[in-house]
């Protein structure tokens, strides 16, 4: 298989993967919040989401391009955060 092949067969099981994912979140009733609904449900600013986005440090899902927060996944992060250390 030559390397396009393969970088072919990867993008295409990506997107597949993405979407399994999206069908799943969408059946399972799951709100999905942009940027913006997650900083004023966190009552913080979008810049804030972005770095945490970027350094991983917040549950998020990514639909293509898009960036989505899934309600109950910030919630449980948001609960684990919090507890005593």
């Amino acid at each position: 298989m030559s390397t396009d092949n393969t970088l072919q067969t990867i993008t295409t099981d990506d997107k597949f993967k993405e979407k399994l994912l999206f069908k799943n979140l969408i059946m399972e009733d799951e709100t999905l919040l942009t940027k913006k609904e997650i900083a004023k449900f966190l009552s913080v600013s979008v810049k804030m989401i972005d770095r945490k986005v970027h350094m991983n440090e917040i549950p998020f899902l990514k639909i293509g391009r898009l960036v989505r927060f899934s309600k109950k996944r910030i919630l449980a992060w948001a609960e684990g955060n919090n507890s005593p250390r």
